[in-house]
């Protein structure tokens, strides 16, 4: 059944946050609807203000690997932002050393230091023998065969299953090319034998902005709010007719849309009938939560 009173738009983006920010302002004006349930946009990029401090609601730091994000952001921001330097340690059997792991094992006990060593060489020419790697293959097979039985159990394998809270057996690898630095032999035996000066990953410097923390970025892309609800949740979809129900009352007809809220929520707790099976569903619900603690501390600086 087609409601005659619906509110016809081309795309309905569902989220407010900063994915569902992106795709509404990289689409045309007029094209798109927004619907976010919380009073402000950003999602978990929004910040809050007591007692004279700026908290972000989780940690948030602008590491851009684009050109196009990069001058998109700057722009956004008009300049108002540091440029911050990475300093990461690791602290692992009572010693702190430098990130990554992989490539900075120097101080740490010999024996360990023995066992990541011995355990990339391995796996490195084993590597160079033309050993080729299963397409389908999870997070512990995938870190053993790229850096050695040693760095993995020492660190990349009891690291991630504490982040994730899962068995390493059950992680994919798809967000590990960004996310994982990768090392050659040199920085592994430099890293083992002296303290490495050479930075890795994608994330060696980061931006963040000058005044009122990470949510002054979801503004920016949220300056103009027409066909924007706020304080407003997903009922129900009708997907066969592309119809989505809102709290507010009003029914939307749309022809595209962009689903930005958690899976969980999405296809559970509003009790969406979708095309997915039961088992996809299940495999949905499969995340993890984290709790953020804000500290403040009244000092210029720290």
């Amino acid at each position: 059944m087609i409601h005659k009173n619906a509110l016809k738009i081309p795309v309905l983006i569902l989220g407010g946050g900063l994915a569902g920010l992106s795709a509404r302002y990289h689409l045309r004006k007029g094209m798109s609807l927004l619907v976010e349930r919380e009073k402000g946009v950003g999602g978990t990029a929004r910040s809050f203000f007591l007692d004279g401090f700026t908290f972000d609601f989780t940690g948030h730091l602008l590491h851009l690997h684009y050109p196009y994000t990069k001058k998109l952001i700057t722009q956004l921001l008009k300049g108002k932002f540091f440029r911050c330097a990475r300093n990461t340690a690791i602290f692992s059997k009572g010693i702190y050393t430098d990130y990554p792991y992989q490539a900075n094992t120097f101080g740490l006990p010999e024996e360990t230091v023995n066992d990541c060593m011995m355990g990339f060489l391995k796996q490195y020419f084993r590597n160079q023998s033309g050993h080729k790697f299963p397409r389908d293959i999870n997070f512990r097979e995938w870190s053993i065969r790229i850096f050695g039985r040693g760095i993995s159990e020492q660190f990349m394998i009891p690291y991630n299953e504490k982040l994730y809270q899962v068995s390493a057996s059950t992680l994919t690898t798809d967000w590990c090319g960004s996310f994982v630095p990768k090392v050659n032999l040199e920085d592994v035996i430099k890293g083992a034998l002296e303290s490495n000066e050479k930075q890795f990953g994608y994330n060696a410097s980061f931006l963040y902005p000058k005044k009122g923390g990470i949510e002054v970025l979801a503004k920016a892309l949220c300056k103009n709010q027409h066909q924007v609800r706020q304080e407003v949740s997903l009922l129900k979809l009708d997907w066969k007719n592309r119809l989505a129900y809102l709290s507010n009352g009003e029914i939307v007809k749309y022809r595209r849309l962009i689903n930005t809220i958690p899976l969980p929520s999405f296809l559970g707790k509003n009790k969406i009938v979708t095309p997915f099976s039961s088992e996809d569903q299940r495999k949905s619900e499969a995340c993890g939560c984290h709790v953020y603690q804000h500290w403040g501390q009244k000092k210029k600086y720290i």
